[in-house]
């Protein structure tokens, strides 16, 4: 499926379901494996379940609200609505639909307008469609059952600075292969008359593609000035390798929720390979992938049938949605006919969910480490970090919980000095508070910052200390790196092995806001069953590095 449509013509995800479903049915009829690689992470979806909306008429509609993805045939009706008022549309979906009008915002006119296509072509309201679907057998609050339930899905990741580095290296290899001739090229066939006519539209088809509209002012630019010709080409290029970048932390944003996190038990296994380093392809990719694959044609079974609903005889991890870490030795049982290789370089964990589990680091070094993979947030003005730790080390000062970005390497850290004392730094230390010295025997602790007053509070065993004050007024930066184990001298590394944690620790939770000591006390018991909405332990993805050990801890109940 390259080069076979021409860029003007209309094509949806709906379109390449049908196609490649038909591509996918002939290569298994030929006793083959399917390889799927990609690429848009919400097209592979629409192959592995069944989320789309099926009309009457035939035509189908989006289940997921991301994407507007209607056929050729309904496209010109859906542009229609979107130039209706905000308010217009919204009054009639209120009118038809109020279920789903109560779940938008009256401007996303997008989305309101695809609900309001839905009803027209179908005469049943959207919300009632998507809920026929949900409560179909496999289905769930994401859209309906798995298509193939025998699949699995391999995730190429690295680490974030190691991959923004490429994408921009990409760019600037894309322009020295002529990228710049293919766009002046494509806007003169394509472009220039419809911005004649002044019906030029960078939100449909594939006009509104990555690397097209960035350059949109330099390619209109009727300038003769060479200075100002560079000036709005260096800023095409600045925006495209942005775009991109945002992109790539979009597509990562969508496999943690959309594959990893997906409720219900119809999920395939998906296993992480780490690509950070190419000169390791082989045996950090390569060889387990082959291993993988040849476990599954040793193992084949054409007859063969799940024995029931989100229950195969494979690992743990290949039902609880979670990213595995491939080693030498490891097999895998069933056959899987289909084969999802997503192979964009995202960041991303090697494994996802730490409920029961405790982290050990055994010796004092600068190579071991866990990454947490927290939810995305602009900035902080309040937190409740929790944890349960314990370390025989009383020679040294040492990082419990290190959170780095771009502007500080010390944006939020909680450190344990030799003295006893816990340090709370946001980005510089802004109280020390005096409390039992971590030891041999494991304790649960909690610490709270609330800007506006800038009180600042630990718990010990659900115990509370005194109320201290400091960071009055400071807010803790978004899109930084969460690490235990170490301590960050810049964001993801530049560790200091006379500042790493020897221990163990484990329920490490997170909050956006100062919980209740209430809370707190049903945290320290091991009784609290919601995990943090920055970081929660039970769904945490994470990246361990050195020699971290991960064993049960059956310590608490969950």
């Amino acid at each position: 499926m390259i080069s076979f449509l021409d860029p003007l013509v209309s094509y949806s995800v709906v379109d390449f379901r049908n196609k490649a479903l038909s591509i996918i049915k002939d290569i298994i009829d030929r006793e083959k494996i399917p390889i799927i690689v990609g690429g848009t992470n919400y097209y592979i979806e629409s192959l592995l379940w069944k989320v789309l909306v099926d009309t009457k008429e035939g035509k189908v509609c989006s289940a997921i609200d991301e994407a507007v993805v209607t056929q050729t045939s309904s496209a010109g009706r859906k542009e229609e609505l979107e130039k209706l008022d905000f308010q217009v549309l919204y009054t009639r979906l209120v009118e038809v639909d109020p279920e789903m009008a109560e779940k938008l915002h009256p401007h996303d006119k997008r989305k309101v307008a695809r609900s309001l296509q839905i009803y027209e072509e179908t005469g049943i309201p959207h919300s009632k469609l998507l809920r026929q679907q949900w409560e179909e057998e496999g289905g769930g609050p994401l859209g309906g059952a798995l298509r193939f339930p025998q699949s699995c899905i391999f995730w190429l990741h690295a680490d974030l600075p190691v991959l923004d580095e490429r994408l921009d290296r990409r760019v600037d290899d894309m322009l020295a292969a002529g990228l710049l001739e293919e766009l002046n090229s494509f806007h003169n066939q394509y472009n220039q008359q419809k911005i004649t006519k002044n019906s030029q539209d960078y939100q449909h088809g594939i006009f509104q593609s990555i690397g097209f509209k960035e350059f949109h002012e330099y390619l209109i630019s009727k300038s003769s000035s060479s200075d100002t010709k560079e000036k709005l080409l260096t800023e095409g290029i600045a925006a495209l390798k942005q775009v991109t970048k945002r992109y790539v932390r979009k597509q990562n944003k969508w496999v943690r929720n959309r594959f990893l996190k997906r409720p219900g038990a119809n999920v395939p296994p998906v296993y992480g390979l780490d690509v950070t380093v190419v000169s390791q392809w082989e045996e950090t990719v390569l060889q387990p992938a082959l291993q993988i694959v040849e476990s599954f044609l040793k193992e084949k079974d054409i007859g063969a049938t799940r024995p029931g609903s989100g229950t195969v005889s494979t690992p743990p991890t290949s039902t609880t949605n979670s990213i595995r870490d491939l080693k030498a030795g490891d097999r895998m049982n069933p056959f899987i006919p289909i084969v999802l290789v997503i192979s964009f370089s995202l960041s991303g964990s090697d494994s996802a969910g730490l409920k029961g589990k405790s982290l050990i680091f055994l010796t004092k070094t600068d190579k071991d480490y866990v990454k947490l993979n927290a939810a995305d947030f602009s900035s902080l003005t309040a937190f409740t970090v929790c944890f349960r730790a314990a370390s025989e080390e009383s020679s040294r000062d040492y990082s419990l919980l290190s959170y780095a970005t771009g502007a500080n390497n010390n944006d939020l850290l909680i450190w344990q000095k030799k003295t006893g004392q816990l340090t709370l730094y946001l980005k510089s230390p802004v109280v020390d508070i005096s409390l039992p010295k971590i030891d041999g025997l494991l304790r649960h602790v909690c610490v709270t910052w609330e800007s506006q007053t800038g009180v600042v509070t630990a718990w010990v065993n659900g115990r509370r200390s005194l109320q201290k004050v400091g960071g009055k007024g400071l807010t803790v930066k978004g899109s930084g790196v969460f690490i235990l184990g170490q301590e960050q001298d810049k964001p993801g590394g530049c560790f200091d092995i006379n500042q790493s944690f020897v221990g163990e620790i484990t329920d490490v939770n997170m909050w956006d806001h100062v919980l209740k000591s209430t809370d707190i006390e049903l945290l320290s018991q091991g009784c609290f069953s919601t995990g943090g909405n920055i970081i929660d332990w039970s769904t945490i993805g994470f990246t361990s590095g050195g020699n971290v050990k991960i064993e049960d801890n059956n310590d608490c109940k969950f």
